[in-house]
């Protein structure tokens, strides 16, 4: 027998041997899902479309994070230009009234609400930038979840 005959039945039988083995793989996992379907068919708990979603639900995690964080970049920027333009008015508004020579309408208590707000915006956004740094997920307890929940629930009624 020549050496390109032997490599050629190597080769042939190399390929038998993976289509076997694939056929192997192939019964197994089918008996694997009949016995899944057998065992849980009166639960409603699937193990096996469990650990599907969860592997679909791990894999679309990278692109809503990245997501996320392109919309607070985006939010972040309309508040830097909505805090700009608002001081920019009021100081204007101010001087035009000083020149006018009309009384300026005490406005203190909005400010300082407004001022109240954009600084907890920023302590947020840090706390946030600081955990993403840290690679470490920032977790709301329970109760500040509650009342993130009740905030927003208010906010909307």
């Amino acid at each position: 027998m020549d050496h390109s005959s032997e490599l050629k039945r190597s080769a042939e039988d190399l390929i038998a041997l993976l289509q076997k083995s694939e056929a192997t793989l192939d019964h197994v996992s089918r008996k694997l899902e009949e016995e899944f379907a057998h065992r849980f068919k009166d639960s409603k708990v699937d193990p096996m479309s469990l650990a599907k979603r969860l592997k679909r639900l791990a894999d679309e995690v990278p692109a809503l994070k990245a997501e996320c964080q392109t919309l607070l970049q985006r939010k972040q920027a309309l508040i830097d230009a909505a805090k700009r333009q608002l001081l920019s008015n009021r100081t204007t508004v101010q001087q035009l009234c000083a020149r006018a020579g009309v009384p300026v309408e005490d406005d203190s208590s909005t400010f300082e609400g407004f001022t109240d707000v954009i600084s907890q915006w920023d302590c947020q956004v840090a706390r946030q930038k600081s955990g993403l740094l840290s690679e470490q997920p920032s977790y709301l307890s329970r109760d500040e979840l509650n009342r993130e929940l009740a905030k927003t629930m208010l906010t909307r009624g």
